[in-house]
């Protein structure tokens, strides 16, 4: 059983003369109640809606994005990707997946999460603050940013998908778990039924 909904955006240019709708997106958001936190998927659709091309140039915020709670700090978070990397050494690298983990008033809990590796750019690169951002409080931030060094064209009448899957947990997480995960979330068994034999 899970719980989920959809919702529409517009991607618009402003010209002096007039606003133009561009680009549609729709997300598709599924989340479960699993035994020790909540699991959920997010699908990002997007499909150009006109004649022309879109073009999302190189910057270094972009994609799906997480601002921690104000609680989590240089002090007492910590964050750790899939190719070993920690805070300091995070930003501008790549990475099939990312938790962060620190304080709360029950103990100790933080979110994995896992980038599809059929997302444009896969392994996605990553932005996140420093330990020097918000006047020295080291706020955390993650953000999968496909175009975070290069650019990205969507085609007219293409279809383009992003999708990423997040955990919530209690207590720590590891790198064989995390891995884990990122293998049941890029390659689900596949099931065929042959009715012939």
């Amino acid at each position: 059983v899970f719980a989920g909904y959809t919702a529409s955006l517009d991607h618009a240019i402003f010209t002096p003369e007039e606003e133009k709708v561009i680009m549609n997106e729709w997300w598709k958001i599924k989340a479960w109640n699993i035994s020790g936190g909540f699991l959920w998927d997010f699908e990002s659709h997007l499909r150009p809606s006109t004649p022309l091309p879109v073009l999302i140039k190189e910057y270094r915020y972009a994609g799906f994005g997480y601002r921690a709670t104000g609680e989590w700090t240089k002090e007492n978070c910590e964050m750790f990707t899939s190719e070993g990397k920690t805070r300091q050494q995070i930003d501008g690298s790549t990475a099939r997946w990312i938790y962060i983990t620190g304080d709360t008033k029950t103990g100790r809990s933080g979110l994995l999460f896992l980038g599809h590796p059929d997302n444009f750019n896969a392994p996605e690169p990553l932005r996140i603050w420093d330990e020097n951002a918000n006047g020295g409080r080291g706020d955390a931030f993650i953000n999968f940013a496909p175009t975070k060094n290069k650019d990205w064209e969507l085609k007219p009448a293409n279809h383009y998908l992003l999708r990423y899957r997040i955990l919530s947990y209690e207590g720590e997480m590891t790198k064989e778990r995390a891995d884990m995960l990122w293998n049941d979330f890029a390659h689900p068994p596949v099931i065929i039924i042959d009715s012939n034999q």
